[in-house]
């Protein structure tokens, strides 16, 4: 997970120097990213509830920043078309954190908050894939990339993982996939939505700028 960050945060810096538009949207998404595998590590070496509240809230810290990304899609360049926008997320995401606190030992909070933000920012990226003003091939192929991987792969195997583990998925992983679980193929697949969810609003406001881009996979 930390590696898709890691490439996220490594062209953005190549991009400054040659292209138009500002890469801070995509920094901060990316080191987000590079928080959330760093403490994923910790939990699932330690188990411990400090690593596990290191994985869990940047999830919603990186969702809370792609909400952001896509409000300012059509911003002019150099300033932002919400100003207030950015103390309301930092605000929301520090109440976050302190509600995450107090019911920490809820799991379905967190998971009830993650699936909320989710799901908004899901619904939002499709209604910008779909829209008249935004049919870019490209911005499609990053479309269907992140929402396949994430939706459909990543979603789907931790449910099956969480449902069927002790019914035999885990003697299945154990005996067929050297102890490769459903669980790892999320933690791949949600690393990679991630990834081109932070790439998609960069599309979408070359798009907007008339800035001509293309993407390499």
């Amino acid at each position: 997970i930390s590696l898709f960050g890691v490439l996220g945060l490594w062209q953005s810096l190549r991009a400054d120097k040659t292209h138009p538009i500002s890469q801070t949207n995509v920094k901060v998404s990316s080191t987000i990213l590079i928080l959330i595998g760093l403490g994923s590590v910790g939990l699932h070496g330690t188990m411990h509830w400090i690593f596990q509240s290191s994985d869990e809230l940047p999830m919603i810290y990186v969702v809370l920043s792609s909400l952001y990304n896509l409000a300012e899609i059509d911003a002019p360049r150099g300033r932002a078309m919400h100003p207030w926008l950015a103390p309301v997320m930092i605000a929301t995401a520090v109440a976050n954190t302190a509600f995450y606190y107090v019911f920490q030992q809820l799991y379905w909070v967190f998971i009830l908050t993650f699936a909320t933000l989710a799901i908004v920012n899901t619904f939002w990226i499709a209604y910008l894939a779909f829209s008249v003003s935004h049919r870019n091939p490209h911005t499609m192929n990053m479309f269907w990339a992140g929402t396949v991987s994430f939706l459909l792969v990543g979603v789907g195997s931790w449910v099956l993982d969480m449902l069927l583990c002790h019914q035999g998925v885990l003697e299945a992983s154990n005996a067929y996939f050297y102890g490769a679980t459903p669980h790892v193929l999320w933690h791949f697949a949600a690393g990679f939505g991630a990834y081109c969810t932070s790439l998609f609003p960069v599309c979408c406001r070359c798009e907007a700028l008339g800035v001509p881009f293309s993407v390499d996979f």
